[in-house]
């Protein structure tokens, strides 16, 4: 999801600036292909050179601090969760489950059945 929200950011980025705009987006890319392939330092580096490449629009772009925010928040979840960040390729290679949108759905349905209020009938 935070990287859906960093695509978001380089779109507007585009906007703004074509050409550097496109390239932030390629380095977002770049991001969820080593997060995917489970490399936490390569992605913590392509966060670096995405603090730098968003540096030029500080002035001209409205919602520079969320982005800056969101690539905050992204180094603090990869940080603190490195060691639970898969090789998502070599799983899916193996068959092997790459998603916990079931798990999240699981976990949903049980809390609203639990604290909701009585279902109409």
């Amino acid at each position: 999801m935070k990287l859906t929200v960093l695509s978001q950011y380089g779109k507007g980025l585009v906007q703004c600036e074509a050409v550097l705009g496109a390239a932030i987006g390629e380095q977002t890319e770049r991001l969820q292909w080593s997060l995917w392939h489970g490399q936490v330092d390569k992605a913590l580096d392509t966060i670096d050179d995405l603090e730098s490449s968003i540096a030029p629009f500080s002035e001209t772009y409205a919602r520079y601090a969320g982005l800056v925010k969101a690539l905050a928040e992204l180094r603090t979840y990869i940080v603190n969760n490195r060691h639970l960040i898969p090789h998502d390729g070599e799983r899916y290679r193996k068959g092997e489950a790459i998603a916990t949108g079931f798990v999240a759905s699981t976990v949903h349905e049980v809390v609203h059945k639990r604290f909701c209020k009585k279902q109409q009938r």
